[in-house]
């Protein structure tokens, strides 16, 4: 086992944690479990940034880091305030029917690795994924190989025992690799011509005649 993998099943508790902090987390179409992932997608991100950070400091080119604990509750900690912002603009957003005013973005494409959003000419690439497949597919998506993802998709001993199981049995065990080509394909058949436009951008208004 690899130390950064040691270190990631030390401090996996601290998803759990940072969860429970958050409220009407509903707003954003999240559920319980979903939330856990996103800390521990955080979690991971955060000791491969401080390993770097380290590497830095060894060949002395950076002071010395914070402990790793501190680093990864401030970093848990930051993504906590980041939901909380998010929950916090949906629950105060207006709708546009309220102020007589139309304005339309078609095919708009964001990428933030902090909120976990990957959209593609409107097109949520994450959309229908969640708990470990949404996970694995969110760390394709940031670059991370096959061999680093399995270690996600079969994190503890049980789903490695069964894994193991569905081997000796002759069979192949579900992969990271099929989650991958699955969402390609649900992807591909429900908003292939989406992803494959141009981006255009409309605006307008409507005058009131009273």
């Amino acid at each position: 086992m690899k130390p950064s993998e040691k270190v990631y099943l030390k401090y996996e508790y601290l998803a759990k944690k940072y969860a429970s902090k958050i409220f009407s987390y509903e707003a954003l179409s999240f559920e319980y479990e979903d939330l856990v992932q996103e800390f521990r997608l955080k979690i991971f991100t955060s000791i491969k940034a401080y390993g770097r950070r380290y590497a830095r400091f060894l060949r002395g080119e950076a002071p010395r880091p914070v402990p790793i604990k501190y680093y990864l509750e401030a970093a848990c900690g930051n993504k906590a305030r980041d939901f909380m912002k998010f929950i916090s603009r949906e629950g105060y957003k207006v709708r546009i029917d309220d102020i007589n005013y139309d304005y339309g973005v078609e095919s708009d494409s964001v990428t933030d690795t902090r909120a976990n959003r990957f959209i593609v000419n409107g097109v949520d690439l994450l959309e229908g994924l969640k708990g470990k497949e949404r996970a694995v597919f969110s760390l394709f998506l940031r670059g991370y190989n096959a061999s680093f993802l399995r270690k996600v998709y079969f994190s503890n001993a049980k789903e490695k025992a069964l894994k193991r199981a569905v081997i000796a049995s002759g069979d192949e065990p579900f992969d990271v690799t099929d989650i991958i080509d699955s969402q390609r394909q649900y992807l591909i058949a429900r908003y292939g011509d989406s992803l494959m436009e141009q981006k255009k951008v409309y605006a307008s208004y409507s005058v009131d005649d009273d």
